[in-house]
């Protein structure tokens, strides 16, 4: 018998700080497919937070993927995660969670983010990532159900 291995092409991808420049292609991504996306407004409320910021991942094909993070006295929290749909399962959300998670490791924080409940990609990403998730009943305004994740700093040591 043979084991057959599942094997997924990763996509080279920059890590970079959002410019201006970069607005159209994140709006695009943030807006996705329907019934998967959050849309201009949302990311923008997010975008605009006090100290928020935005990175970016950009490969041959440029911007396909964006984190959203802001820092809060105990945590860095992640706001938003997009990554365009042709390029999912190629590492791009790994890499910019990753680079969330290392700003929060050079401030001495722990990372934050609340997922709605149906979202298994990225529940399945955060848990690979470490993160331990806690469920919060009707915790958005249409009454749905969100899990908090958090990753401590004891797991940068």
């Amino acid at each position: 018998m043979s084991a057959t291995t599942k094997t997924r092409r990763l996509l080279a991808v920059a890590i970079r700080p959002y410019t201006v420049a970069d607005l159209h292609r994140v709006i695009h991504i943030a807006d996705g497919p329907p019934g998967e996306g959050w849309g201009w407004p949302e990311l923008k409320k997010a975008i605009n937070r006090s100290g928020a910021e935005m990175l970016v991942a950009e490969s041959d094909r440029g911007v396909v993927g964006f984190v959203v993070s802001q820092p809060t006295p105990g945590r860095v929290e992640v706001l938003r995660l997009g990554v365009c749909p042709s390029a999912r399962r190629k590492g791009v959300g790994s890499i910019l969670l990753a680079a969330a998670c290392g700003e929060a490791a050079r401030q001495g924080k722990g990372v934050g983010c609340v997922v709605p409940e149906h979202n298994d990609p990225v529940i399945g990403l955060l848990a690979r990532s470490g993160f331990r998730g806690e469920l919060r009943r009707k915790f958005y305004r249409d009454g749905g159900d969100a899990i908090r994740f958090t990753l401590t700093t004891e797991t940068w040591k």
